[in-house]
Formats: C-alpha cells, sequence, structure tokens
C-alpha cells in the first residue's frame, strides 16, 4: 500500500536497477510514473464502461489521457485491420498516445509434479478432464479448454484463491478419477500441497497461458520502452 516507501526501499538496496514495474498501479496518487500503461479488456473496454458503483471503471474516463500506452487485451488471435481501427477510433488516443492489442496463447498442459511431461494435444482430444481456475473471467479459457478435449467440467474458486487442503479433497471427489488441469497462477498455490496430491492420486496438469501481440505492436511496444528508459538515463547523467 505503501509503494512510495517501496521503491525508495528498492533503490536502496539496488543502486544499478534501472526500471520498477508497478501492476495496478494508475490510480496510485503517490506515484508519479513515467510511463503509464492503461490496460483495457477487448470484450469490455473502458469506453463502453461508466464508474462505479453502476460500472467497474475506478475514475472517469477522461483518466485515460493520462496514459502514454493503452493496450486492448484479450482480443482474438486473428484481429482484423478493421476491428483494430474500429478500436482506435474508439479509443480516440492522444497522437503521444501508443495503442497496442494483445491476446492469448495456451501451451501444452504439463504435469504439475513432473514438469517436462507435456502430452501432446491429441491425447487431450480423447480425454474428459475438470478444469479448476481461481481466476477473475475464466469464460475464454473454459471455450479453449472445450475445445481442445473430449469433455470438460469447470469448478470456479474466486480471483487470488487461496486454497485448502480439503477443498483439494473435494477436487478429487469431483474429478472421479479425471485428469485436474489449472494455470500457472493457481499451481503456485497447488505446489505446497503435493504430498496431499500424490496421496489422493490425483493427476493435475498445468495449462500455461502467454499474453503475445503481432510482432509489429511488439517491437512498437519495446521500442517504446527501451526509449523511456534511455531518456531517463540521460535526464540523470551529469
Amino acid at each position: 500500500e505503501r509503494r512510495a516507501e517501496g521503491i525508495e526501499q528498492v533503490l536502496a538496496l539496488r543502486p544499478t536497477v534501472e526500471a520498477i514495474l508497478l501492476d495496478d498501479a494508475l490510480q496510485h496518487w503517490a506515484i508519479q510514473p513515467d510511463v503509464a500503461i492503461l490496460l483495457t479488456t477487448f470484450s469490455a473496454p473502458f469506453f463502453d464502461d461508466v464508474i462505479l458503483p453502476v460500472g467497474r471503471l475506478r475514475e472517469f474516463k477522461q483518466g485515460y489521457q493520462r496514459a502514454h500506452i493503452i493496450i486492448v487485451t484479450k482480443c482474438p488471435p486473428h484481429l482484423s485491420p478493421a476491428q483494430r481501427q474500429a478500436y482506435r477510433q474508439a479509443i480516440r488516443p492522444l497522437p503521444q498516445q501508443l495503442v497496442v492489442f494483445s491476446h492469448y496463447t495456451y501451451q501444452r498442459p504439463y504435469a504439475l509434479k513432473a514438469p517436462t511431461a507435456r502430452p501432446d494435444w491429441s491425447h487431450w482430444a480423447k480425454t474428459a478432464v475438470l478444469l479448476v481456475t481461481g481466476l477473475a473471467q475464466p469464460q475464454d479459457l473454459e471455450a479453449f479448454v472445450q475445445q481442445h478435449t473430449q469433455a470438460a467440467q469447470f469448478q470456479h474458486y474466486p480471483d487470488h484463491h487461496a486454497y485448502t487442503a480439503q477443498e483439494l479433497r473435494q477436487v478429487t471427489q469431483q474429478a472421479a478419477g479425471r485428469p485436474v488441469w489449472i494455470t500457472e497462477k493457481d499451481a503456485v498455490k497447488w505446489r505446497p500441497f503435493q504430498p496431499l496430491l500424490q496421496q489422493l492420486k490425483l493427476a493435475v496438469y498445468v495449462l500455461p497461458i502467454q499474453v503475445a501481440l503481432s510482432p509489429a505492436d511488439e517491437a512498437q511496444l519495446d521500442t517504446h520502452l527501451r526509449q523511456a528508459i534511455a531518456h531517463k538515463k540521460n535526464a540523470h547523467r551529469p
């Protein structure tokens, strides 16, 4: 909650740090960022939303003008030029604002107890699985799992959920011998329960989710960030 103090401590302990990335800090007024990045989802963009409590915005829409970079997230993998242009027009970016588009890619699941074991997608096409998620919006992931398995059942938990041993026993009963898929986000919280999972004989696989941009967007974003870092370094040179 006291990020300004945290940054001071980071720089005191690691004077060679050249960049600090803060998550969910656009409204953290104690800090004035050199680069402000606004994320807005493709299915629920900020320009179609309203402020709390009626909508989900934390501030009025005009706040987007503070952003240096706007990333439209969770886009369809093959976004057409017309769709990109429509979103740019709806966003109405300022001349200096960079707008890029990202989407999710899913890698082959690997066994929680043996990360090198990665069955091919053809293996899962004949398998029924239970997908367990602690995500805010798992709908896209669920659709992907349905497409790549013979049958899929879903068990939702709240975002950032801290799992308990009792819940994992309940998952085992629900799985009824089927393999369980989880995300890497949840795998961090499942790994301490490895002895219990082995005792329960629960087959758990981790589905890696990566964020990807088009080569052109990735190059633009990389250039923008590198220029910002270089500008800051030059400004501090005697």
